[in-house]
Formats: C-alpha cells, structure tokens, sequence
C-alpha cells in the first residue's frame, strides 16, 4: 500500500512539474508538494487500470482454461498446450497494455483541461492503439532492463549465498534498486512527449 501511494504521489509530482512548472527549480520539495495536490486524482487513476486489469484476466483466464480443461477432457493434450499458450500470451499483452496506458494516462491527467482519471486513463489506452511502436520501444528500450535490475538482488542472492544478508547484499541491493529507479523514472518521463504533453504551460 506504501509504495502504491508512494509511486502515486510521484507520478503525480514528476507530470504536473514537468506541465506546469518545468523551468523551476528541480527541487524534491517542490516535485512532491505539486504532487499532493493531485494525489488522490493519481490513486484513481492507478486504480482504474487495476480494475481493468482484473477484470480482463479474469475474463481471459476463465475462457483460457476452460478450454484447457474442455481439451484434456477429450484426452486432446496437444490442443490443451497451445491453448494455454495462447492464454499465456494474451495475459502477458493485456498487462503491458494495461500498464503502458496507464502511464500516458498518468501524462493525460497532468493537462490542464484535464477530466477524470477514468478520461485520461482511456486517452492513455487510445493513444497506445494509435502509436503501438511509439508506446511499445520505451516499456523495451527501459522497462526491461528497469525490471531485470529490481529482480537482480534475488537473483544474486539464489547464485551467490554471501550477497543474501549483510552489508554486501545491502550495498548491492541498494545500487541495484536505485538504477531500476533511475530507470523507472526517466521510462515515465519519456511517455511525456508521446502524449504530447512537454515543457510548461505557457
């Protein structure tokens, strides 16, 4: 719940200083104090893509296996494979989906004719249909390496026993977490531009 609405306040922060207040001072007081202002409108937004979210994996995993299961019951193991699959994939596009218009939503909601989050998070996801390959490169480009980096210190710790506790795995977990972070924030701030939303309000 913390980092929910932590990494609400901060999205919210980073659009509205980038639309409104861009050549200001980049201060952490100041990014933070234009998020509050928006924070609630940001918990929405996340949470509509939540929403969504369930609701279409639920939908695709209901239809995925009870067409599995229809398969298996009709010993057609090989049918019940490509299903799973199939469903597989479509979970894995609904998320990326999902996620990447809730980004240029987050974008949407920092305009200043701005409506409701459920608005700007359907913008978002209109936006994603109309430039894929704009919408797509970003999440590949920086959000891979961005999720690679935050699971790292697992990873290590499962190859590596000595970097599983102690100032070691600290210092690397450390290092690791604040260049996914890094990496989280500069993939946020390149949705700016896509959503055409960039420099300060004149």
């Amino acid at each position: 719940v913390f980092v929910w609405a932590f990494t609400s306040l901060w999205h919210a922060g980073v659009a509205r200083w980038e639309v409104w207040d861009g050549a200001g001072p980049r201060r952490p007081s100041r990014i933070f104090g234009l998020g509050l202002g928006a924070w609630f409108a940001y918990l929405r937004l996340s949470l509509t893509g939540f929403v969504v979210f369930m609701v279409l994996v639920t939908t695709v995993s209901s239809l995925g296996f009870s067409q599995v299961g229809a398969a298996i019951g009709q010993a057609r193991e090989g049918r019940g494979m490509l299903w799973l699959a199939a469903m597989l994939v479509a979970l894995a596009l609904v998320k990326t989906f999902v996620w990447l218009a809730t980004l240029r939503g987050a974008w949407e909601l920092a305009r200043p004719a701005a409506g409701s989050a459920v608005l700007a998070w359907l913008r978002g996801l209109g936006g994603v249909f109309i430039h894929p390959i704009a919408s797509f490169l970003p999440a590949l480009v920086l959000g891979l390496p961005m999720f690679l980096l935050a699971e790292a210190p697992l990873v290590l710790g499962i190859l590596a026993p000595s970097l599983r506790f102690g100032v070691p795995a600290w210092v690397v977990t450390g290092l690791l977490t604040l260049a996914s972070s890094y990496l989280a924030v500069a993939l946020y701030q390149a949705y700016a531009p896509l959503s055409e939303v960039a420099g300060p309000v004149e």
